[in-house]
């Protein structure tokens, strides 16, 4: 997969996000829906650049998700993976989708609305670590 120059893609509110000489790969709002039918949604986001990892979206921290942001150097990510699993939401049972990003400081798992994004993500962070080893 080739990677594809985005910057110019991203809202210029979130563009802010990335430094000077730094070119984004990928961005995608991710959000999901609230339980028991809610069409409220946070406005989640991953930006994969060729340095970081810069995300804006809901975390798994034990049980639970909560919104968090930060980024991740690409060059401290150990292991890129993804996991579905089934989780009782508000009213529902859901299917849940994360991208776990394993770096020197431990593994963030962040919820994404499908499993083909999820691999979408894993794939880009992969190349864009792929590109920067031949470098």
């Amino acid at each position: 997969m080739a990677l594809q120059d985005v910057t110019n893609k991203i809202p210029s509110h979130l563009r802010r996000n990335l430094l000077e000489n730094e070119v984004a790969y990928h961005f995608a709002f991710t959000d999901t829906k609230g339980g028991c039918l809610s069409k409220k949604s946070a406005k989640s986001y991953v930006l994969i650049s060729n340095n970081r990892v810069i995300y804006d979206a809901s975390v798994k921290e034990g049980e639970r998700y909560v919104q968090s942001n930060g980024s991740i150097p690409i060059n401290k990510v150990s292991f890129v993976g993804t996991s579905s699993s089934v989780s009782k939401e508000g009213c529902n049972k859901v299917k849940i989708h994360l991208l776990k990003i394993s770096s020197g400081g431990g593994t963030i798992e962040l919820r994404v609305p499908t499993e083909a994004e999820a691999k979408r993500l894993q794939k880009v962070i992969s190349e864009v670590q792929s590109n920067n080893s031949s470098v």
